[in-house]
């Protein structure tokens, strides 16, 4: 068997696949997986309902022999979008093949190994930074309820309760007279008066979590020995545990972001910014203070990822690409590569035709808790390497 045979047997969508697998179990996870669940649809024109879901209402007394009056049902809205297309492009790196091939020539396995992760690795660098489009998608959808990718086109809006659009009764970074917890309270009680929901977690960032530790308020509060609070800050595991204990909600800790082509690192969850919810609570971001039960429940997804056909899965489905040449990950990201007679090296088309859905978009706190830095820190429309 030759070495260009012997590469042909590594270099299979099969074991490509395994790779992109394994390769996922080492890296965090995403949230936004866990709050907006796969789904496969048929086409790019996606329609899902919402329910504008309320607090309860008493039932009305009734009499024997007499007709009860009829109550509106709540209603279901319709909400139509257009899924986005995202396609990139590569070419085998030609030094990894030849590093490949002499080490296989040479049939040694210590160059081998390095070789095969060098040539996997940066095959399933587009997919990984497909994966981070979309974790910036979903997080676009909750932390903002919009979604704006091209400046030509409009920004897609999602439906929402303007009574949950909400803002800090004053900038927690003034920790002298802020007052975090009343804010949540108030939110809180906002959510549970208005759709008679009650929220089991807060998302923020660290950057917000570390606010509460030097909040003037909370420190002369939590803190139960005579000291002078203006030279302290309160322990993390103290915050999280009044959080848990008094609020009654879980406070999800989620510091992943992306890095623009200048290498500038954007976080999804920006500074300044909570979302109060009942969803899925991600464990592994979850803080809960070294308890194993907090008592709060776990909710149900507030959305989807809704995957579209894209024109290489069509393409696929009427047979002018054959099955040997694509492999579809995440549901459906499409992997065509196919060889280029005329460069003598494969190349690499890679699509994903998606959107995530905002069935539960009514009924999402988002809080504003302090005024952005001077140099930003929001989320742009400018694709990179998940962090």
């Amino acid at each position: 068997m030759t070495a260009m045979e012997n590469i042909a047997e590594i270099n299979t969508p099969k074991n490509m696949l395994t790779w992109y697998e394994k390769k996922i179990l080492t890296l965090p996870p995403y949230i936004g997986e866990l709050y907006f669940p796969s789904i496969k649809v048929q086409t790019d024109l996606l329609s899902y309902l919402m329910q504008s879901q309320r607090a309860p209402m008493l039932t009305a007394q009734s009499s024997y022999d007499s007709r009860p009056v009829p109550m509106n049902r709540d209603k279901f809205e319709q909400k139509v979008l257009h899924t986005k297309f995202f396609r990139s492009a590569m070419a085998m790196n030609e030094k990894d093949l030849v590093e490949l091939n002499q080490a296989l020539a040479d049939q040694n396995d210590g160059l081998i190994k390095t070789a095969i992760k060098k040539l996997f690795d940066n095959k399933v660098q587009p997919l990984l930074d497909m994966r981070a489009r979309r974790e910036w998608l979903d997080m676009q959808a909750l932390v903002t309820g919009q979604i704006s990718l091209n400046p030509a086109e409009p920004t897609l809006i999602y439906e929402t309760d303007e009574r949950l659009d909400m803002e800090a009764a004053t900038d927690w970074t003034d920790t002298e007279n802020s007052d975090p917890f009343k804010d949540i309270t108030d939110a809180v009680d906002n959510l549970k008066h208005t759709h008679g929901i009650v929220p089991n977690q807060i998302l923020m960032n660290t950057n917000t979590l570390r606010i509460f530790r030097h909040n003037e308020k909370l420190k002369a509060t939590l803190f139960t020995n005579n000291i002078n609070t203006k030279n302290a800050w309160l322990p993390e595991t103290t915050v999280i545990n009044a959080i848990l204990d008094e609020l009654h909600i879980v406070p999800v800790v989620y510091d992943q972001g992306f890095e623009d082509e200048s290498g500038t690192f954007h976080p999804y969850v920006p500074d300044g910014k909570v979302v109060i919810m009942n969803a899925p609570i991600p464990q592994a971001f979850a803080k809960t203070g070294g308890n194993s039960s907090t008592g709060v429940s776990n909710g149900q997804p507030i959305g989807h990822m809704a995957f579209a056909p894209t024109p290489e899965e069509l393409q696929n489905q009427l047979g002018n690409i054959p099955n040997k040449d694509i492999q579809f990950y995440d549901t459906a990201v499409a992997y065509h590569e196919y060889f280029d007679n005329a460069l003598s090296q494969f190349q690499t088309i890679i699509s994903m035709n998606c959107l995530p859905t905002l069935e539960g978009g009514r009924t999402i706190v988002r809080m504003t808790t302090s005024k952005p830095a001077a140099s930003g820190t929001t989320t742009t429309t400018d694709t990179g390497a998940s962090k």
